[in-house]
């Protein structure tokens, strides 16, 4: 007597062979170079030309090395990308315009183009504006591999110490309201959390990312460093035929076994179609199912999910005769994702080392902002309500919040980067009772100033603009 777990055996032994009427491109040699020579970085000794935290990287052009499959060192001379309008990386074609000057706040942090005699699979070049807090990647493409598009990943490398720099950035996971109150998660800083960014350079471009680095930290560990992974992603579109057919005898299981969904995952997208024994198996009229396996792309999980939920009901054992016959079809993509190079670079200049290092230091971060000195209230509301007997009673009605910022609030909560406090122009605050346009700190802090949600609504939101003298802003929203 076949179980049903061994007509799930032959299901997916059936869809397993499913002809491909499209072929999932297969990867190239250089795709997947796991025994090639390539490595992903060096040692920089003392005298190393990439040391020079001089090197102007507002010339017109690049010239790279790097470190070839068969061990050999290639070199490259590109278009500064900043001023590429063929790469349109940021559509600066006006050098003069181009995101990338020191007057703007761009420091270099670290290189690595190679020398003549020795280089690694892929030069890159790091920078870093202080007054945005932006740390940007540029990792050059040297080779040409199949994919779509690749990705570029910034995180912390192991250490003793994970500072504040990714705490207002893009890796805080989207606001999740409870039943009681909107939360305001923290962006614990940690090894596991990560920015992403995708890039569609071509062969020997430069693949350019954007991070959010801008919270400070006043100390951190020497041994920080920042962990830089390139991937190269390629998607295909892919089209799956074939057919089905099942036959066998299912036996009714004890109750408690493994529930449907957690013994078929991921079938919305397959189809078959069949009525004979349904209607049996699961005690329904033949009319009902046969309206639940036919038609629409979700008929295969239906009678599928069906016919176990008809198993596992734990009734006497009296065998049920089944039969499925139909037709699969399935269309969407997949993606393949090949790591190609990965590497670490620590914040701190490390007198000494030969590892990838900042060539300078770097004042890391722009402000913090400890938006735990706000006071969150909440009032609950309830109605009162007359029962049938006419007596009053109390019903929940939802609530009301509000935050409350005492006076001086900023001066005792705001901290902004010692070593660019003198570049900023102004800080100012938007979001407590000042209306629409923004006013001074040293005015929000004159006074208690609150801002409250009506009944049931949120978030309550604290805006803050911190301008530089140079033109530069930063601005973050608080919510609450």
């Amino acid at each position: 007597m076949k179980k049903i777990n061994t007509l799930l055996v032959l299901l997916v032994l059936i869809v397993s062979s499913c002809k491909k009427e499209q072929q999932i491109p297969k990867e190239t040699a250089l795709f997947s170079r796991s025994n090639s020579k390539l490595t992903s970085s060096r040692p920089l000794n003392p005298g190393d030309p990439n040391l020079d935290a001089t090197w102007d990287w507002t010339q017109h052009s690049w010239t790279a090395y790097f470190n070839n499959a068969n061990g050999s060192v290639g070199s490259v001379t590109t278009l500064n990308p900043f001023i590429d309008g063929a790469q349109k990386v940021y559509g600066n074609v006006d050098v003069s315009k181009a995101d990338m000057y020191p007057a703007n706040g761009w420091m270099l942090v670290s290189r690595d183009f190679g020398t003549p005699t020795e280089a690694n699979a892929y030069p890159f070049l790091l920078l870093y504006n202080k007054h945005r807090g932006i740390l940007r990647v540029c990792v050059l493409r040297t080779y040409d591999v199949q994919s779509s598009y690749q990705q570029i990943t910034l995180g912390y490398a192991t250490n003793t110490t994970y500072p504040k720099f990714f705490l207002y950035s893009s890796t805080k996971p989207p606001y999740a309201w409870t039943v009681e109150y909107p939360a305001n998660p923290v962006n614990t800083q940690s090894s596991e959390y990560k920015q992403t960014a995708v890039t569609f350079a071509g062969v020997q471009q430069w693949m350019i990312a954007d991070f959010d680095v801008n919270g400070y930290s006043a100390t951190f560990d020497e041994n920080t460093s920042f962990n830089i992974g390139v991937s190269e992603v390629t998607q295909s579109d892919v089209v799956l035929n074939g057919n089905i057919q099942l036959d066998g005898t299912a036996q009714p299981q004890a109750a408690g076994g493994p529930s449907a969904l957690g013994i078929i995952k991921n079938a919305e997208s397959f189809y078959a179609k069949t009525a004979e024994g349904v209607a049996k198996v699961l005690k329904i009229p033949e009319t009902d199912a046969a309206g639940r396996i036919a038609g629409g792309g979700a008929l295969f999980l239906k009678s599928i999910l069906g016919l176990i939920t008809g198993f596992s009901g734990g009734e006497s054992a009296v065998p049920y005769n089944i039969k499925l016959k139909g037709t699969i079809n399935q269309t969407g993509s997949i993606k393949l994702t090949s790591p190609k190079t990965s590497f670490s670079v620590y914040l701190k200049p490390l007198t000494g080392s030969v590892a990838y290092r900042a060539v300078q230091n770097i004042p890391w971060g722009v402000f913090y902002l400890e938006t735990a000195n706000a006071v969150v209230e909440e009032v609950t509301h309830y109605t009162w309500v007359t029962d049938e007997y006419g007596y009053p009673g109390e019903v929940y009605d939802g609530f009301s919040r509000s935050v409350k910022f005492n006076p001086n609030f900023f001066a005792n909560s705001l901290v902004i980067n010692p070593a660019i406090a003198n570049d900023v122009a102004s800080v100012e605050a938007w979001g407590a009772n000042t209306g629409v346009d923004f006013v001074p700190v040293s005015v929000f802090d004159q006074a208690e100033r609150s801002i409250w949600a009506a009944k049931n609504e949120y978030p309550l939101q604290l805006g803050v603009k911190i301008t530089f003298n140079n033109g530069n802003i930063v601005y973050k929203l608080f919510s609450f």
